[in-house]
């Protein structure tokens, strides 16, 4: 098994897995709102991906056996008590 941080290469496969994922949980869309998704992914992971977006995944024989995805979000500081 091999553990790697995704790479611009892998933008496809992000997409893929990330519409799988949300396929599952919120069920089948239309044609236009997977097409709009796709579209949106692509250009999410373009601009994001290894700046303010990580994946890692787990992989034996070029099959993805587990994904982790971190959204890095930066905030202004708080006053802490």
């Amino acid at each position: 098994m091999k553990v790697r941080k995704t790479v611009k290469e892998d933008i496809d496969l992000l997409i893929k897995i990330r519409m799988e994922y949300l396929f599952a949980e919120k069920g089948v869309s239309s044609s236009e709102e997977v097409q709009d998704i796709r579209t949106k992914l692509e250009e999410y992971f373009t601009q994001h991906l290894n700046k303010g977006f990580i994946a890692i995944i787990a992989e034996n024989e070029n099959e993805v056996l587990a994904t982790a995805f971190m959204s890095i979000v930066e905030r202004p500081p708080l006053i802490a008590f």
